[in-house]
């Protein structure tokens, strides 16, 4: 296909490395341009009072948020594993809870796998949601744990809402997460490094402002929709 194609357009360097090998003897020009989104619409706001209620989350709970679909490459297994960790190593804590939005095959597995881990309590199944805005804002902290990502679009979304994230190391996430965030990609396998990240989030909330505010202002300048609508303008008019 590619040799029918005056340019392919890749979503990360890391993408273009790749397909740099996979596509030799092809001279079609390869572009990275990075996703972008709307981050006047993706912006901070109060959290939602009324779908807090609908979920049963308290007022004063804390509340670890993913979006995603329910596959097995999104490790939601792994999300679940480590908020038992979380949960069991701290004291006095606020009520803490787990909203996860989507949907997918895996959804019946996760679900007898938080029952397992004693977690059904405290975690929350938001089903496919056409709109997630409010199911951003009312996070405290965005987990992404996958095994594989491209650019993904619910990280650029939570950051963009001023969302603390914290995500496992693969694809481009600490590409996203800019110098200043790194420390927020954790090694996909170190489940104790994934707890302690979230609950560094969770045990303050100045980091957590902080950690979301830089999460926005990276967002702003590199993932923008305007950036990105303009880099596929500049290829469209031929200025490859």
């Amino acid at each position: 296909a590619a040799r029918h194609t005056d340019v392919v357009v890749c979503v990360s360097d890391v993408l273009r490395n790749e397909l740099t090998t996979a596509l030799q003897g092809c001279r079609v020009p390869l572009v990275c341009i990075e996703n972008g989104i709307d981050v006047e619409r993706y912006s901070p706001g109060p959290r939602p009072a009324r779908l807090g209620q609908e979920l049963g989350i308290p007022e004063h709970g804390i509340v670890i948020g993913s979006i995603g679909r329910l596959e097995s490459v999104k490790r939601y297994d792994r999300l679940l594993q480590a908020f038992r960790l979380l949960k069991s190593s701290l004291v006095n804590a606020p009520p803490l809870y787990l909203v996860i939005a989507g949907d997918g095959s895996e959804r019946g597995r996760l679900e007898t796998l938080a029952a397992e881990l004693a977690l059904s309590e405290w975690v929350r199944w938001c089903g496919w949601v056409t709109d997630p805005l409010d199911h951003y804002r009312l996070c405290d902290v965005f987990a992404l744990t996958s095994d594989t990502e491209g650019i993904p679009l619910s990280l650029l979304e939570a950051m963009a809402c001023g969302i603390a994230p914290v995500v496992t190391d693969v694809g481009v996430n600490r590409v996203v997460l800019g110098a200043e965030l790194e420390g927020q990609a954790i090694t996909r396998d170190n489940l104790h490094g994934i707890a302690a990240a979230l609950a560094a989030l969770v045990g303050s909330r100045d980091l957590r402002v902080s950690v979301g505010q830089r999460a926005r202002q990276r967002v702003v300048e590199r993932y923008s929709l305007d950036r990105m609508v303009t880099a596929y303008e500049s290829v469209y008019r031929g200025a490859t």
